[in-house]
């Protein structure tokens, strides 16, 4: 089992509402991935801590097996171009983390953890900061 930091822009999909409709997320897969891995999700500005602790349920999904969220996607040049990829995964909800100062951008940069950008593996110390939340 992997973990990983993935960063969500908010300004593009809202994965808040998502989240409350299906439970899960559908998300481009770019990384080697394997099913049960955990995935701590960090929502940038405004919010710009890691806000969900999620889990993947399938990997290598095509775009036609994908739950079709177009609603939600606020920039729609983002969501047609999903539509040209065929590799997805499948983030289920596992918990919202609290608010925590830990958690927070200042918080990870603090620790070594900054420059949340796309999806990264955590390993050693930094897999280990995320321990308590787990």
């Amino acid at each position: 089992m992997n973990t990983w930091l993935l960063s969500s822009g908010s300004k593009k999909f809202q994965l808040d509402e998502c989240l409350k409709k299906y439970g899960y997320v559908d998300w481009t897969q770019t990384k080697k991935v394997e099913v049960g891995d955990v995935v701590f999700v960090y929502i940038s500005k405004p919010v710009g801590a890691v806000k969900y602790l999620m889990r993947v349920k399938c990997i290598n999904l095509s775009f036609t097996e994908t739950t079709d969220n177009e609603e939600l996607w606020l920039d729609k040049s983002v969501y047609e171009k999903g539509k040209k990829r065929d590799c997805y995964f499948r983030l289920v909800l596992e918990k919202e983390l609290p608010n925590d100062d830990r958690l927070s951008f200042k918080g990870l940069s603090y620790n070594g953890l900054g420059g949340v950008q796309g999806m990264q593996k955590l390993e050693g110390i930094k897999k280990g900061y995320f321990k308590d939340y787990i």
